[in-house]
């Protein structure tokens, strides 16, 4: 969460209020819910009944029906699923539906896009593993909330930029990183496919 360009906050209104704003009336973002299924369901949540427990969340933000691409955002994996198959897997699915032909299930779009703070070293490493290519870094990328930590602005600049408009908080480089179609069918399929065979 530390790393995420925007606050979830610390209660249900709040993460509700992050999910209307930034997913469900964006016609170019969409969240999944991140089940595992060889986890039985907690009995703490007798309202809830997905086919085993909540692992995290992993969204599509920027999407593109006419440029055949979307960025992948956020991924988050909850502390106990952390360093399980649970990852791989599900960004997995995602890239199988994004690039495989309809003919497979998938959406035969051209490019999955992945971003992260260059601070976030397991993120990074976390989309190499899958395949993922470093196409470089952009800077500047976001404006952080308030409450984030990231790149300052210069203390001698920072009353200048503040005046003329763009403003005090510190901001945010993404590290981006793409699955094409010519990669995916160039091997990065399989190397997904062994990925998610992981137990």
């Amino acid at each position: 969460m530390k790393y995420l360009p925007f606050t979830i906050g610390g209660t249900v209104k709040e993460f509700i209020v992050m999910i209307e704003t930034h997913f469900r009336r964006s016609q170019a973002s969409t969240l999944f819910a991140i089940i595992d299924k060889t986890r039985p369901l907690l009995d703490a949540y007798p309202d809830i009944r997905p086919a085993g427990q909540v692992a995290g969340l992993l969204g599509f933000v920027n999407a593109s029906a006419r440029n055949l691409s979307f960025e992948i955002g956020p991924v988050i994996i909850l502390q106990d699923f952390q360093g399980t198959f649970v990852s791989s897997n599900a960004i997995g699915l995602v890239l199988k539906y994004a690039l495989d032909p309809p003919s497979q299930g998938g959406l035969a779009y051209r490019r999955v896009v992945w971003c992260a703070d260059p601070r976030n070293e397991r993120s990074v490493a976390a989309a190499e593993k899958v395949g993922f290519k470093k196409e470089g870094v952009l800077n500047w990328n976001w404006v952080l909330p308030e409450s984030k930590e990231g790149k300052e602005v210069n203390a001698e600049r920072l009353a200048f930029e503040a005046e003329i408009g763009r403003g005090r908080h510190h901001g945010r480089d993404s590290v981006v990183q793409s699955v094409c179609w010519d990669d995916w069918i160039g091997g990065v399929r399989e190397v997904v496919e062994e990925r998610m065979k992981r137990k």
